[in-house]
């Protein structure tokens, strides 16, 4: 974790450490502190898919519709194809019309 901190400090574009802490926390069962790393990751990354696609699974199994649906709509403006990395955290999005309506709206033609 503290390496992962000192890149994120060192170079706070590297959105791969940003993404590997927060999956650590993930991991850990701490969605909140997940969640933050990611907030403060998007505040030097808003333009990577996965950090957006990331904090909508996160939100999402926060139970939070409202900030899961506009990261996974920023997410899909950025890479159309990349909401995988949604289903790979909240599976159960899939499940979610809203979810199903921006991939369609995005992505006609799903993967």
């Amino acid at each position: 974790i503290e390496a992962y901190r000192q890149s994120t400090t060192i170079d706070p574009h590297d959105h791969e450490s940003w993404l590997n802490l927060s999956e650590i926390y993930y991991k850990k069962n701490l969605l909140s502190k997940a969640i933050k790393i990611l907030e403060d990751a998007y505040s030097y990354n808003n333009e990577i898919a996965n950090i957006n696609f990331r904090l909508a699974a996160f939100y999402l199994l926060k139970h939070n519709l409202s900030d899961g649906l506009r990261y996974f709509r920023n997410g899909m403006k950025i890479n159309c194809n990349g909401y995988k990395e949604v289903l790979k955290f909240c599976p159960e999005a899939i499940d979610f019309k809203e979810v199903n309506e921006l991939i369609k709206q995005f992505n006609p033609v799903r993967q």
